[in-house]
């Protein structure tokens, strides 16, 4: 081997340890392992090979590992977590995902003191199935951070699996119930667990939420005996939470209060049982909680047959382009929820309204989506075109709308939606509106459309 072939590896290898700089986020490194996967990564400032470290594991639906870098970062940083992207996970066959999530963790393990009793995964929407699927499959995963979804049907956990699980949701989510149900169903298999509401809809959270969650993560740990309650943090913690409930009592936020305090008794169980116990005590004596437990409730139930409405309506989606009938009963639920989420009376039942237009979009979108990779535009266009009455004035959807027309040959609509998506004021990312022929029949332009109009529906 050359004196220049040995410096030149050596230099190489320089360059990609400065490049890992600990206090920054590096945004693609190449696994050693296996050289057509990559990932982002987040040392803590005062990190050192001299100790392990707690690794936050993050996949996106999309294939991007910076996605939920810098929502997490400032919480990897205070409380001394490795925060590790996936650049090869994206929505697809379970198989591929769970193979990229594998490689990646064992890349990372090896390359990198983790603690392997303090691995963690995380992710949004099809990113936080993977991440719940890692952690049911494997059962080394000591906490999951779920955002905007929960378990792959094929993977749901078990009486084997005591990972914590953190469900986070906006509160127009449309997989809001579905997250619920999923705090709910853990518990009853004795798992810690907790869900995390904000004001938002179908995205990554904020760096408040993403810090609460690990938070929580850093709670079990400690009750776990997996980590030294430094600095009293399990006391600190109750105090803050406890505070915040008596903040939303006083705001006659009491069911969020009521939530809130079951997943600080199932966490701190009896070590915590007096203080939490008597916040529970009071809230009960409120006059509105019961009754603010059967509206939400009732307004859950009704999600809930909403969504088994649109199930039942999508066996029949093939008929949407046959019969005029099919497509007006779609017409008319989305213009029955659109009416109800604009008129609404509070605004849990808007959101509502506003979670099941959601539901139908990703009901349709996700479906559609193989016949769109595989250029299947005929079978794509009635899930689309039902997906369309939710958005029906947005000029990307409008423009989605004209491009899958015309590549079905159907230039009446394709023109509709084109004047359409013109009036509503249509730009592409570089700032040009054109729609010429050319553009149109472009496929290559489904890849950044397709996330603008999911934006749009969901």
């Amino acid at each position: 081997m050359s004196r220049f072939f040995i410096l030149s590896l050596l230099f190489l290898f320089v360059i990609q340890l400065s490049s890992q700089t600990p206090g920054k986020v590096t945004p693609h490194i190449v696994c050693d392992i296996n050289k057509e996967h990559s990932y982002a990564l987040y040392l803590p400032s005062d990190y050192s090979e001299d100790k392990q470290w707690p690794a936050l594991f993050l996949y996106s639906a999309n294939g991007n590992g910076m996605a939920g870098m810098e929502k997490f970062r400032p919480a990897a940083e205070k409380y001394g977590y490795i925060l590790v992207g996936s650049h090869n996970y994206r929505n697809g066959p379970v198989d591929q995902g769970f193979e990229a999530a594998r490689i990646l963790l064992e890349e990372v393990t090896q390359k990198y003191p983790v603690n392997m009793q303090r691995i963690y995964t995380g992710g949004m929407s099809g990113g936080a199935r993977m991440a719940t699927t890692v952690a049911v499959v494997t059962n080394k995963i000591a906490g999951v951070v779920a955002i905007g979804a929960s378990f792959n049907f094929l993977n749901r956990p078990t009486a084997k699996n005591s990972f914590a699980y953190i469900g986070v949701a906006g509160d127009k989510d449309m997989n809001y119930l579905e997250l619920v149900k999923a705090t709910r169903d853990v518990r009853d298999l004795n798992m810690k667990s907790h869900m995390i509401v904000y004001d938002g809809k179908h995205r990554w959270c904020e760096e408040p939420q993403a810090t609460e969650a690990v938070e929580w993560l850093e709670l079990h740990a400690i009750k776990k005996g997996l980590k030294d309650d430094q600095n009293n943090f399990s006391e600190t913690f109750l105090k803050q939470q406890l505070a915040r409930g008596e903040e939303w009592r006083e705001a006659q936020q009491l069911t969020k209060a009521g939530s809130l305090y079951e997943s600080l008794r199932l966490f701190y169980g009896v070590d915590a049982s007096t203080e939490i116990t008597s916040a529970i005590t009071v809230l009960q004596k409120e006059k509105g909680y019961k009754k603010q437990n059967r509206v939400r409730n009732s307004i859950l139930e009704k999600e809930g047959e909403r969504e088994k409405e649109i199930r039942a309506g999508f066996k029949q989606i093939d008929q949407v382009m046959k019969s005029d009938s099919v497509f007006r009963w779609w017409q008319t639920r989305t213009m029955e929820w659109r009416k109800e989420q604009k008129g609404a009376k509070t605004p849990e039942a808007r959101n509502s309204a506003t979670r099941s237009l959601g539901f139908i979009g990703l009901f349709a979108f996700s479906t559609a989506s193989p016949h769109l990779s595989g250029g299947q535009w005929h079978q794509a266009l009635p899930y689309l075109k039902v997906a369309s009455l939710i958005n029906p004035d947005h000029p990307d959807v409008n423009y989605f709308m004209a491009k899958l027309y015309a590549l079905n040959s159907d230039m009446r609509n394709s023109r509709k939606h084109q004047k359409k998506a013109a009036k509503t004021g249509f730009q592409r990312n570089n700032g040009s509106s054109e729609m010429n022929q050319d553009q149109l029949l472009d496929t290559s332009e489904f890849e950044w459309l397709s996330w603008k109009v999911i934006n749009a529906l969901f």
